[in-house]
């Protein structure tokens, strides 16, 4: 199913080509492209070439929309893309700005999924104190969260385990747990 997505996306955005270039045409091709790289996640890995692509081409078709929590969920998409690569220099550039755009009081998901991602490239940098403090922030702002069991995303469940994960190394640092 995720070839003919591909297939049916890439032949859509042939068509919206014929199109004149507007907000409508703009957003349609974002989504295209972020469809295309949904797909080519399940197909090649979140660090290939294909969905690097992918999310380039929505961040440029959503560069002419004012739409900053789209063009900031494409960055984020992008810096996980190089985190699995292990390109991460990258990675924490991308998700440092995103940390810096991004308040708990003006979208509280992305500023979870902000600095959570910051805390997982710090994490795989070997940076202990500074991704357990990131974890921490975000344990905290999951517990502001407005959401019930059963609507938990992502996010929130790689948080947790992220917790897990730097139970041990509190332990192993001397710090509390």
């Amino acid at each position: 199913a995720h070839e003919e997505t591909v297939e049916l996306a890439q032949r859509a955005l042939g068509l919206l080509a014929q199109e004149s270039h507007d907000a409508e045409r703009a957003r349609s091709e974002m989504q295209l492209q972020l469809l295309i790289a949904s797909a080519q996640i399940a197909l090649l890995g979140y660090g290939s070439g294909e969905v690097e692509a992918a999310y380039l081409a929505a961040e440029r078709a959503g560069h002419r929309l004012a739409d900053a929590a789209h063009a900031l969920r494409i960055r984020l998409g992008l810096e996980a893309c190089f985190v699995m690569r292990g390109d991460l220099v990258r990675a924490a550039e991308l998700a440092r700005t995103a940390v810096a755009t991004t308040s708990w009081d003006d979208d509280m998901r992305l500023a979870l999924q902000s600095r959570w991602a910051l805390a997982n490239v710090q994490f795989h940098q070997g940076d202990w104190r500074s991704a357990l403090a990131g974890f921490d922030e975000c344990q905290s702002g999951v517990s502001r969260l407005p959401i019930r069991l059963e609507d938990r995303d992502e996010p929130v469940e790689l948080v947790e385990l992220g917790r897990e994960v730097l139970h041990v190394s509190r332990q192993d640092m001397d710090l509390p747990v």
